[in-house]
């Protein structure tokens, strides 16, 4: 439930490094050998070594890819449909340059959102001072103690309740939503529910739609049957609402 994927740059780099091996010729085996081999990424480097252990006994890329357990869903779905279109190096060369997106938008988005979670945890730590320093006061005066949120909560015990409370919410909701995200069924719940609120459901659609229309130029340009190529292109879109 809470296995972690591979960082977006090592994937990136991957990814192009394979593009250009097997787009020069080289094997599939031995291009994950070499990529490895030049992978900074301790975990790239003993997947690739594994990923070419499973091609010399038969397996496909994408099933290896996926017993790995650290590459993005989206990853090992767009391999599926390049094997099946033989448009493998292409694919690979779309992807890298889709995880350096990702990789610069993520940036963006932690630097613009850095300053606003740092007030949020700071308010959350002066009120629980507040709530600790109005009891204190109370107590050493002997009077009775202001609840500044109206819920009971003073002095010591009160700061610390708040505390357990904002942070427990938070760890609660985390762990709820890797729970959901663990299966399909939840995935398909999950997705759906969150593509209800309003600009990220939008955002999160909009990526949907890109990528099977991306899974389905491919899949048709190389003359995949319909049913199949609507398949693999709605398994491309990593959306739980649209794959159910």
């Amino acid at each position: 439930m809470f296995g972690e994927n591979l960082p977006l740059r090592p994937i990136a780099l991957l990814c192009r490094s394979l593009s250009t091996l097997l787009e020069t010729g080289v094997s599939a085996h031995k291009s994950f050998l070499i990529a490895g081999e030049k992978a900074a990424d301790v975990r790239v480097r003993r997947a690739t070594m594994q990923i070419a252990e499973e091609l010399q006994k038969g397996s496909d890329i994408a099933t290896a890819l996926k017993d790995q357990e650290i590459f993005p869903t989206l990853m090992v779905n767009m391999v599926d449909v390049a094997e099946r279109t033989g448009a493998l190096p292409e694919i690979l060369t779309g992807l890298a340059n889709h995880y350096d997106n990702l990789l610069r938008l993520k940036k963006d988005f932690y630097s613009a959102i850095a300053w606003p979670i740092l007030q949020l945890i700071m308010a959350v730590f002066v009120i629980a001072g507040l709530i600790f320093l109005l009891g204190w006061i109370a107590n050493a005066q002997g009077g009775e103690a202001i609840d500044v949120l109206g819920w009971g909560l003073t002095g010591t015990s009160g700061a610390l309740i708040w505390l357990g409370m904002v942070f427990g919410t938070a760890a609660g909701a985390f762990i709820l939503f890797k729970f959901l995200r663990a299966n399909f069924a939840g995935q398909k719940y999950m997705d759906r529910m969150l593509m209800r609120v309003p600009v990220l459901g939008y955002c999160m659609r909009s990526f949907a739609i890109a990528r099977f229309a991306w899974a389905y130029h491919l899949t048709q340009n190389a003359g995949m049957p319909i049913d199949e190529s609507i398949e693999a292109s709605m398994m491309a879109t990593n959306n739980g609402a649209f794959i159910g």
